[in-house]
């Protein structure tokens, strides 16, 4: 897999992947494989994700990145990051992707971020998870940050 996210990334340089998950240690593989692909092309990688999820990434990461490698992954509790206003809103969303990415582009340090979004029955959530999305391409075609 981390071979596939290499070639995935070198033919595109903005490319974003949406699956649906239902098994957490597949899951966790392909995130780990996600990041062994950057850690080998020197970037850094923004993991939002579940707060119960980090414990168990840092584990399977200490098996096999080095201590140096490991400080290039920064994590950030997907709850608190997504539902900072008590809903799952683009529009802040995405204004809290445009702060976190500031310092990468600002010292101008190769990134590539991972997401993991997770709601309940909220209506349209396509469509949201879409417009952020678009949101997301514009901000790293045209480094338009705040």
């Amino acid at each position: 897999m981390k071979e596939k996210f290499s070639q995935l990334i070198k033919e595109n340089k903005h490319v974003h992947i949406t699956y649906y998950i239902t098994e957490t240690e597949s899951y966790l593989n392909n995130l780990i494989s996600y990041i062994l692909s950057g850690v080998e092309e020197n970037h850094h990688i923004l993991v939002i994700q579940s707060e119960r999820l980090i414990p168990q990434l840092y584990s399977k990461l200490e098996k096999v990145l080095t201590k140096d490698q490991i400080a290039q992954v920064h994590t950030i509790n997907n709850f608190d990051y997504n539902m900072s206003t008590g809903s799952f809103q683009p529009d802040t969303i995405f204004e809290n992707l445009t702060k976190i990415v500031a310092p990468f582009y600002e010292k101008n340090i190769s990134f590539r971020t991972w997401a993991h979004v997770e709601w309940g029955q909220q209506e349209e959530i396509y469509k949201i998870l879409e417009e952020l999305e678009n949101k997301a391409d514009r901000l790293s075609l045209n480094k338009n940050y705040a």
